[in-house]
């Protein structure tokens, strides 16, 4: 059986994981292509995946 692709990191491209800054505090947040929203590492807002 086959997994679904999107949890199979080996079939993603190059800008499947990319960084978001944080616009409270400048912190690039790095984001999974498959991923809505991230809190910030340094300041904890809440980033969208846009």
């Amino acid at each position: 059986m086959r997994k679904c692709s999107g949890n199979n990191t080996q079939e993603w491209d190059a800008g499947a994981i990319f960084g978001i800054e944080c616009e409270s505090c400048g912190q690039v947040v790095e984001f999974f292509q498959d991923e809505i929203t991230r809190p910030c590492y340094r300041c904890g807002q809440t980033i969208n995946n846009e």
